[in-house]
């Protein structure tokens, strides 16, 4: 499993734009809170995480919370050797009752490597990013 700080140097994750994102920390773990005690945060709608995961299925763990994060962040994955690189796009929401290391998986995704682009719809809703796991 990779923590939220681990992506940030790794060339494979990229934050979207920068200066949209903002590491927070917290003083308890799991349970309860995040992994690590720290999970990345924006409250900006169009912010994106890019992923280039080489494996059959990524999990994303997160924070669920009413009211203040996003109902709607789009998921798409880009197939590629199509002509344009095709996206496959679904929409999930982070609100809800709890909080940290709630997963959410996208499995199926076939051998080898893929890109997955995660965007927050929302404006003035976080979307939240504690840690994510790639399983082959």
């Amino acid at each position: 499993m990779y923590d939220d700080t681990d992506l940030l140097d790794n060339p494979a994750v990229r934050f979207a734009p920068s200066v949209f994102w903002k590491p927070k920390s917290i003083g308890s773990g799991p349970p309860e809170g995040p992994w690590h005690l720290t999970y990345q945060k924006t409250g900006k709608a169009g912010s994106i995480l890019q992923v280039y995961a080489d494996g059959n299925m990524l999990t994303l763990y997160q924070e669920f919370a009413t009211p203040k994060n996003s109902n709607d962040i789009q998921v798409c994955l880009v197939v590629y050797g199509t002509k344009a690189n095709e996206l496959v796009c679904g929409n999930f929401s982070q609100k809800g009752t709890g909080r940290f290391l709630r997963p959410i998986a996208f499995y199926g995704l076939g051998e080898g490597m893929h890109q997955l682009i995660f965007e927050n719809k929302k404006p003035q809703k976080q979307f939240i990013v504690d840690a994510i796991r790639v399983t082959p």
